[in-house]
């Protein structure tokens, strides 16, 4: 993932994050503009555990549907 370093603080692009969200989060209201690029402060980004990607998968299990 791309990042850049501004006055000492890592800042990811948003893009990025997105593209992976399968296994990042973040808080979208901290989201700073820089020459027009959307970037998130690396505190405010978070990867999510093996219990959280198991949980988003039974929750958006969507059993198939048996034809009548």
């Amino acid at each position: 993932m791309r990042y850049i370093t501004k006055d000492g603080v890592d800042y990811f692009y948003v893009e990025d994050i997105e593209k992976n969200f399968e296994y990042f989060m973040f808080n979208g209201g901290e989201i700073i503009y820089i020459d027009n690029i959307p970037l998130i402060d690396s505190k405010y980004v978070v990867k999510l555990t093996e219990f959280d990607l198991n949980m988003k998968k039974v929750l958006n299990f969507k059993p198939m549907k048996k034809d009548k």
